[in-house]
């Protein structure tokens, strides 16, 4: 679900519940409708998309392929997280202390990036081989 989220009252009361909403459009005609969301599943866009136009938000679980002209390079598989420290979007590994930026290799280096799923939706993604 993609949208922004507000603290409203529910029925008759006065003060905001701790409940978040997002708002949606449900059609065309200009229905809206609203979803209860998680606060700890509400992510940050990164400003990425990648190589099919998905959007990169964080917590998603990405593969990301390296390669050069002519050979292959490294295969990442990880989280999407921010590191204050760099003060940049990283792809974090399972089993790697060091997290992997997030952006397009310098040189001679592609990027192939692919959103795969979510830490909240696809956890078992960050378990396998």
């Amino acid at each position: 679900m993609e949208g922004y989220y507000l603290k409203t009252t529910l029925g008759k009361d006065i003060e905001p519940s701790d409940v978040i909403f997002i708002p949606f459009k449900i059609n065309r005609s200009g229905q809206w409708g609203w979803i209860k969301v998680l606060p700890e599943t509400l992510c940050q866009f990164t400003g990425m998309v990648d190589k099919n136009g998905d959007r990169i938000w964080e917590n998603d679980i990405v593969s990301i392929n390296t390669y050069s002209y002519m050979e292959p390079e490294e295969d990442y598989f990880g989280e999407i997280v921010y590191v204050e420290g760099w003060g940049c979007w990283c792809i974090q590994q399972p089993d790697d202390e060091k997290p992997i930026p997030l952006c397009e290799c310098e040189g001679s280096y592609q990027t192939d990036r692919f959103v795969e799923g979510n830490i909240f939706d696809n956890p078992e993604l960050l378990k396998g081989d």
